[in-house]
């Protein structure tokens, strides 16, 4: 059963004043901008509810003090060079909620100015070139996702700029404005999973070690190259180990999971626990296989009956 949630819609204040000419080769002072942008509808975000009655629905909204990170694509002929300018901050909980922020030109050499196209990326991270890693850190709860693997991007190009009366900064104005402001719709990149156990005889398992695999199961996304590297991208079976996995579970009865397919059909996934019954206290491997097409903004939230395996986990069992 899956919910799909809806994508982040923003809007940013507007401005008649513009600067013109090439955004990476005139030398002067570094600018600082600030920038309004509002959530306006239903939110794929950080702050993530799960209904505790059913289980099987995940709302999302905008929590106060949360940030969105603000690079700058400067195209020098052959190289574009993304640069992190800043972020702008959620100063309310709720949905729609604002951002608010101020954000510096990267050097004296590379400025903000019509047309340079602003990238908006959560988490809010600094890094060059916008690489999610998907693998590494999960740790199969609700909360880590929220904070770390919820990945969303949006991009606008500048229109214009203002200077409000009184003040030191230029606003911001967004292209595609409307009266009120702009809309800018993030693209999510990726699908949350909650995966409950069960034996072949409806026992409820809690593993203690979780394993996945699946050919087109994203390990990273590169978002300025729009390419993705696989944990398992040939036609041979999954290799142990060589799949999203946690080793020590600190919730085992339903492990959340950040998960991305990249070929957009039913891929077949590999499962392996270590997981003792909810009554008992021996541990036991199970596996079991699942056919899916995971969708980035999308929920998913399934019990897997569990195999159990004579032996360690292999490509034979």
């Amino acid at each position: 059963m899956f919910f799909m949630l809806a994508a982040i819609t923003l809007t940013a204040c507007s401005s008649d004043d513009n600067e013109s000419g090439n955004n990476y080769q005139t030398n002067r002072p570094k600018r600082t901008y600030r920038l309004e942008v509002q959530a306006s509808n239903g939110a794929k975000t950080r702050a993530l509810e799960l209904d505790q009655t059913t289980g099987k629905k995940l709302t999302a909204y905008w929590e106060q003090g949360e940030s969105v990170g603000m690079h700058a694509w400067y195209d020098e002929g052959d190289v574009v060079s993304p640069e992190y300018i800043g972020y702008i901050t959620a100063n309310q909980t709720g949905n729609p909620t604002t951002f608010v922020g101020d954000v510096e030109e990267a050097s004296n050499y590379h400025y903000i100015d019509v047309g340079t196209e602003l990238v908006f990326t959560y988490p809010n991270s600094s890094a060059s070139g916008y690489v999610f890693q998907y693998k590494d850190g999960q740790d199969g709860t609700i909360e880590k996702i929220a904070t770390t693997f919820d990945y969303a991007s949006a991009t606008a190009k500048v229109k214009a700029f203002t200077a409000q009366q009184g003040g030191d900064k230029l606003y911001i104005m967004l292209e595609g404005s409307e009266e009120g402001g702009n809309k800018i719709i993030f693209r999510n990149h990726t699908a949350i999973t909650a995966f409950s156990f069960e034996d072949e005889d409806g026992n409820t398992l809690l593993p203690s070690y979780f394993e996945v695999n699946g050919k087109g199961l994203v390990e990273e996304y590169d978002l300025l190259n729009d390419e993705y590297l696989c944990f398992h991208d040939d036609d041979s079976d999954p290799v142990f180990k060589k799949g999203l996995m946690i080793e020590q579970l600190p919730s085992p009865k339903t492990v959340y999971l950040a998960m991305l397919n990249k070929y957009n059909a039913k891929t077949e996934y590999t499962f392996f626990v270590v997981a003792r019954k909810e009554n008992g206290i021996e541990s036991h491997n199970y596996k079991c296989k699942v056919r899916a097409n995971l969708q980035p903004g999308t929920f998913y939230a399934t019990t897997l009956k569990m195999e159990l395996i004579n032996g360690p986990f292999s490509n034979e069992n």
